[in-house]
């Protein structure tokens, strides 16, 4: 059952991102079926990650929220650590978009004192655009100008090591290529070698061929 329920999880979730709801919806319908009989079971909280996820496309910010909190009281297990993460980013969003800028921060914060979202670059970066966007919220500007440069300066970062990758990968893709074609011409040449060798032989035997015929005659 509970591979069942993370498929159907995934499947939900992606079909939110495509705007597909009512296949979302469905399926959140079968997980609730699944789980009825385990009330306490840590599947909940993936369960309650996607359903607070389709609350938050129909712009029912509130019951996502209560979602997200759901998810979170049953999250346990060896990853507990990193699904309350993501589940307190997506409780900061719906928070944002109800304009919810107080409690948003209390969130927000509670995620910056987290290794496990501090320790990824682009979660760090998604965290400094909403801290930006609540402290402009609540009237903050200082704090709200702070946390953008914060967010510009890793994200310039970010670009350019991103730039540097891709540049890297396109040299050794040209160097491969390089390698290739004189891998080609090699070969070729040895090919011509080869064939004018035979080539040579077969004149040798063509003449020793008419040296015999002659001597014979």
């Amino acid at each position: 059952a509970s591979r069942r329920v993370a498929t159907y999880n995934r499947a939900g979730e992606n079909y939110i991102y495509l705007h597909k709801y009512a296949e979302a919806k469905k399926l959140l319908d079968k997980i609730r079926v699944i789980l009825e009989p385990y009330p306490e079971s840590e599947l909940y909280a993936g369960y309650y990650l996607v359903d607070g996820l389709y609350h938050h496309h129909q712009k029912q910010y509130a019951s996502a929220v209560s979602s997200f909190d759901k998810g979170i009281s049953h999250a346990e297990g060896q990853n507990k650590a990193y699904i309350v993460q993501e589940l307190l980013a997506l409780k900061s969003k719906s928070l944002i978009a109800a304009k919810q800028y107080g409690p948003a921060v209390e969130v927000l914060t509670r995620l910056s004192e987290s290794p496990e979202t501090m320790e990824i670059i682009t979660s760090r970066l998604d965290l400094y655009k909403d801290f930006a966007e609540s402290y402009a919220g609540l009237g903050k500007m200082a704090l709200a100008y702070e946390y953008q440069k914060r967010y510009s300066q890793l994200n310039d970062s970010l670009h350019e090591t991103q730039f540097k990758k891709d540049l890297n990968e396109l040299e050794i893709k040209y160097q491969n290529a390089q390698n290739q074609k004189e891998i080609i011409a090699l070969k070729s040449r040895n090919e011509q070698a080869a064939q004018s060798a035979r080539n040579s032989k077969l004149w040798i035997g063509l003449l020793a061929s008419a040296t015999l015929l002659l001597l014979i005659n």
